[in-house]
């Protein structure tokens, strides 16, 4: 077995002739042939631990060892002995060796089986997220999960994260991530986690949070600039919006279309926005009745409306409904947008904003490993909805002479 350099964190004299110990310990390891040319070494993370320094040292050390392609770094795959140098033929293809050592990973998020309180879209958001996840994961991987729900009764307020990390056991943790941190009251136990926390953390999110943790993110703001910037280009010079829910998604997703009727040219009155007497959070309201009443109310003050986003594919949903009993279709006399593509919406034909949600599990598997080996360079991943067209964006109705 060989014998491991210990170097003391705290020596005073430390981290000018630590890192310099420690470099010249893992040539020689790799020298004395303990890493074969083309094998991996350990996380830095646990090669940190193994030396006693702060992770911080320990890049100085590798650092210097691939500046002279003693090793070579392969992006998440982890970190290798240069294959040539080592002395094998040039060009050898390395293959890394699957770790036999499984990652532990918490999960704080909702349940999919709890239907007492969470709103469909945040379970639709946990399975999507989860299942593309994990399977990213375990083609790199083996893995295992510790989940805890922050969902609880109708009623009560969920559980905050901070008691939802304190049910995991995070000493045999080697990260955690957090699904649907999204309100103030998320960043602010975010904050005191980062400085709490002994191993990495990631965060998910519909916003971008206020707190410099590694997070991935979709932008609200763009998914609405694109819905309108759609309706503007296939002819639209009015648009009218259903919002009658005050999130803090739906004003996201309102600047995002405001913006893009100024940036289009359009004056302003080419914009009317239906919230409604009361606008209120989408919690424990029934949102597909809200459509429903949005869209009664809309067609009674907007009879002649062509082009509408709604807030959400529930209210898109519901709108709808009311306005085919009066006779209207949507993408027959308007055209019609919303926002999360529910599978609901898929088979009532609502044309709508898909977030991201597999590209988010696969940039997490991705981030969470790099965070783990202490080789993440990226804190936050920015990501944009793409528009589905369904029926009700199909007929080119500004070409109609009767509309």
């Amino acid at each position: 077995m060989t014998n491991i350099l210990a170097v003391p964190a705290g020596r005073t004299h430390g981290v000018e002739a630590a890192y310099k110990r420690i470099e010249a310990d893992l040539r020689r390891r790799v020298e004395g042939g303990e890493w074969a040319p083309g094998a991996m070494l350990p996380g830095r993370r646990d090669l940190a631990k193994e030396y006693g320094v702060d992770l911080m040292t320990l890049q100085r050390a590798i650092a210097r060892l691939l500046d002279d392609e003693t090793l070579v770094a392969s992006g998440r795959r982890g970190t290798f002995v240069n294959a040539a140098r080592a002395g094998a033929e040039p060009g050898t293809a390395i293959h890394a060796p699957r770790p036999t050592k499984p990652l532990n990973i918490g999960v704080i998020g909702v349940s999919v089986d709890d239907y007492t309180r969470i709103d469909p879209f945040a379970r639709y958001f946990n399975h999507s997220f989860l299942s593309t996840f994990e399977s990213s994961l375990r083609n790199e991987r083996d893995v295992d999960f510790a989940f805890v729900s922050r969902s609880v009764p109708r009623g009560a307020p969920p559980v905050s994260i901070e008691n939802a990390v304190d049910m995991l056991d995070v000493a045999g943790l080697d990260a955690i991530v957090i699904l649907f941190a999204d309100t103030i009251g998320d960043f602010d136990s975010l904050a005191r986690l980062k400085m709490s926390l002994s191993i990495p953390m990631l965060v998910t999110s519909s916003r971008q949070i206020e707190v410099p943790v590694p997070q991935i993110y979709y932008d609200s703001f763009a998914a609405g600039f694109d819905a309108a910037l759609h309706l503007i280009q296939v002819g639209a010079r009015e648009i009218v919006v259903a919002a009658p829910f005050n999130n803090f998604w739906v004003r996201e997703r309102l600047a995002g279309i405001e913006k893009a009727v100024q940036h289009a040219g359009l004056p302003a009155d080419a914009l009317y926005v239906w919230t409604g007497p009361e606008p209120g959070s989408t919690d424990d309201i029934d949102q597909l009745e809200a459509g429903k009443i949005a869209g009664t109310a809309l067609f009674a003050e907007r009879p002649n409306a062509t082009a509408i986003i709604a807030i959400n594919d529930f209210v898109a949903m519901g709108l709808a409904s009311v306005s085919r009993k009066s006779g209207r279709l949507a993408g027959k006399h308007y055209l019609l947008i919303g926002f999360d593509d529910l599978p609901q919406a898929a088979m009532a034909g609502i044309s709508s904003m898909r977030p991201p949600l597999e590209t988010i599990g696969r940039e997490a598997a991705k981030m969470i490993v790099n965070l783990i080996e202490g080789e993440a360079d990226v804190l936050q991943i920015r990501l944009k909805s793409n528009l589905i067209v369904r029926s009700s964006m199909r007929e080119a109705i500004f070409a109609h002479d009767n509309h």
